[in-house]
């Protein structure tokens, strides 16, 4: 993760639009209700996951958050995402439909199905997390009853990943400094090795602060949540969407109206 595009995912967070206004408990449980009904398609499933773009699409866009950020951190999770189904294609050799002159088997087709769940997910927690902020989306889950200790958990290597990356930053441009052109295995094995070592350091002295400031494990927050209507009509609306999208083929109603195949 580029350390720059964190910063900005994070600041996009603190800012005022209608969606950062909404409960996080709301979002939260949209955003579950999204990944849940995405899912649950089946693995040949591709064009009835088309209209699901469109909910991190609104919420981007509500929220005016940059499209070209959510691209970027797409791109990045797109190894992790696509590993997943890589060999598929391999696996399930049997042809399953025609697009144009192709023949595509019923693995190429699992294979998008996975690539576009994934990509569907990952776009719908971006979208989360830079219209709400991580914090906030620990307080609502801690709300939502996930115990403590996981919230408190996930909070932290939140917001140790800020440093972790950063520190990942500054040794690679002293190398870079250094020797611009050379980076091979010693070089690299060194460098891991100097960066745990540090990393374990900062743990301490993170630690030791927050046991000097009083932390006992719970969430101190000075903003306290509340429910509004409008918490209310998103969650429904956004809930009455995924299932609607989810049971009725409104893909294939559309590609009737247009003579679509």
């Amino acid at each position: 993760m580029s350390y720059t595009d964190a910063n900005v995912l994070d600041h996009h967070a603190y800012g005022e639009s209608p969606v950062h206004r909404l409960d996080p408990r709301a979002k939260v449980l949209a955003t579950f209700v999204f990944v849940v009904v995405v899912v649950s398609h089946g693995k040949y499933a591709v064009a009835p996951l088309a209209p699901f773009v469109i909910y991190p699409l609104l919420l981007s866009i509500l929220g005016f958050v940059p499209p070209g950020l959510i691209a970027r951190r797409l791109l990045a999770a797109s190894p992790f995402v696509l590993v997943i189904g890589v060999f598929n294609p391999l696996l399930d050799r049997a042809p399953l439909a025609e697009v144009g002159p192709l023949n595509l088997s019923g693995g190429w087709v699992s294979f998008f199905s996975i690539a576009l769940r994934g990509y569907l997910c990952v776009a719908a927690a971006l979208a989360l997390i830079a219209t709400t902020s991580f914090p906030r989306v620990a307080e609502a889950l801690r709300a939502l009853g996930v115990p403590r200790v996981m919230v408190v958990q996930l909070l932290l290597l939140y917001r140790y990943l800020f440093l972790l990356i950063g520190e990942a930053q500054r040794m690679n441009r002293a190398r870079e400094l250094k020797r611009p052109l050379r980076l091979d295995i010693k070089t690299a094995s060194s460098m891991l090795s100097v960066l745990v070592i540090r990393t374990l350091d900062r743990a301490d002295a993170i630690w030791l602060a927050m046991k000097a400031r009083g932390f006992d494990g719970a969430l101190l927050t000075a903003r306290k949540m509340e429910w509004r209507p409008a918490d209310t009509i998103f969650l429904s609306l956004t809930t009455g969407g995924c299932l609607t999208l989810r049971f009725i083929p409104v893909a294939r109603i559309l590609g009737g109206w247009l003579n679509l195949p």
